[in-house]
């Protein structure tokens, strides 16, 4: 009698000396960095009840990914990826500390909580790319999918649980003390990644070399910053899905965040109320949903119709949007984020899949930084465009354009042929 296969999230999780340090620390780190996002837009907005000052944050949130994002990518691609994670997750803990110390001294200042939040997406900016480019040396290429949709599903859990905690820690200690929490998850994960053992040099050296030849690449040569930068966008022009898809991704961001990043000022001015533990259950319902749609990725085997799906998944943000803006109920409305998540959810994973599948290991961080420049080179002129909109027509004008210009978009991105027939066999 055979013995039954393991599945493939309990091989991920068995592998402790690898993959599950980073499990654990992506989930703590995401946890913290969930209470902050919420708390920074609810003290921002209650200290200055403007809808630009919060699109102020947003901006700050992505200016440093579109900066240097380029470069960050060839700079995981030249280090050692664990150490600059750990640094990273060190700084961003120093960082965010900050601001509840000078407000306790000084009170409230604009210019102080946006540094902070500079700060912290600049190191984001070289974090990210190393965590997934760090990926393919931890687990086997057949467990990705499922690495990304765990990781993905553990995230959004994560965030889902921390934003109910932060509307309720922010109703009990104020949206600045509850920062302290962010400062600890970042040093558990700062710990925790310490702890992860990649592969030998000499074994990394021959699978990148093995997979260069597969894919007809050249092994990299000691070349400068500038010339790495060029490799990765070189490589994205030859693969028209990839470009396809993160022009997409960018006009998807674009739209998503004239909504998203104003759920406060959704919460006041169209549900009328400014509790903190609403405002974390609407948060915490958009999470939840994107857990469920990052698990329904080994599901639905959505590489094998990959360009169908992101498609798919492009329409249903903008029903989504469109019905939050339908009813004034609170019950609704979470049912509504909760699509918009498991969307959001299935895509994300499904999209790194992707790249991490096809794409060769030796430049997998910069064509994930060019890819996550591309994707979020919108988003400043979003969360300007966002907060002009709620500030001289309205929420519900907001959300009808965001609504109508996703499903626009998706309609528009059936168009294009490679995208909409490029499968992973």
């Amino acid at each position: 009698m055979s013995e039954k296969p393991i599945p493939p999230f309990i091989r991920l999780l068995r592998q402790a000396r690898g993959f599950l340090p980073l499990f654990v620390g992506d989930i703590v780190s995401t946890s913290g960095a969930a209470i902050f996002s919420s708390a920074i837009s609810y003290l921002v907005y209650l200290s200055t009840h403007s809808a630009l000052t919060v699109a102020y944050v947003g901006i700050a949130s992505f200016a440093p990914t579109i900066i240097i994002g380029l470069f960050a990518g060839a700079l995981v691609d030249r280090s050692n990826k664990r150490r600059m994670m750990v640094a990273c997750d060190l700084a961003r803990s120093v960082s965010v500390v900050i601001i509840p110390v000078y407000m306790f001294f000084a009170g409230f200042n604009l210019a102080i909580v946006l540094s902070v939040v500079l700060a912290i997406s600049l190191f984001s900016t070289l974090f990210r790319p190393a965590a997934r480019a760090i990926m393919p040396l931890l687990v086997q290429s057949d467990l990705i999918p499922s690495a990304n949709g765990l990781m993905t599903a553990a995230e959004s859990l994560a965030n889902s649980a921390s934003l109910g905690i932060g509307g309720l820690l922010i109703e009990l200690i104020g949206a600045s003390m509850s920062l302290f929490y962010n400062t600890a998850t970042y040093l558990i994960s700062a710990t925790m990644i310490f702890f992860i053992l990649v592969p030998s040099v000499s074994n990394a050296k021959t699978q990148v070399g093995a997979q260069a030849q597969s894919e007809k690449v050249a092994l990299p040569t000691k070349t400068s910053l500038l010339d790495d930068v060029r490799e990765g966008m070189m490589y994205m022009r030859e693969k028209k899905v990839i470009l396809e898809m993160t022009v997409t991704a960018s006009v998807i961001n674009f739209f998503l965040m004239i909504g998203v990043n104003f759920f406060v000022i959704y919460e006041a001015k169209f549900l009328l109320t400014t509790s903190g533990l609403i405002y974390g259950i609407l948060l915490s319902s958009f999470s939840f949903g994107s857990a469920v749609g990052a698990l329904l990725m080994g599901k639905v085997n959505a590489l094998k119709h990959a360009g169908k799906v992101l498609i798919a998944c492009n329409a249903v943000f903008g029903l989504s949007m469109l019905g939050m803006i339908l009813l004034r109920n609170v019950v609704f409305d979470v049912s509504m984020l909760f699509v918009t998540g498991l969307a959001l959810g299935l895509s994300v994973v499904l999209y790194f899949s992707v790249i991490q599948t096809i794409v060769p290991g030796q430049i997998l961080g910069r064509v994930i930084s060019a890819d996550e420049v591309g994707s979020f080179a919108a988003i400043p002129l979003a969360q300007i465009a966002g907060g002009l909109i709620i500030q001289f027509y309205g929420i519900i004008p907001d959300f009808e354009v965001v609504g109508i210009g996703l499903l626009l978009t998706a309609l528009a991105s059936v168009f294009l042929k490679d995208l909409r027939t490029f499968k992973v066999t």
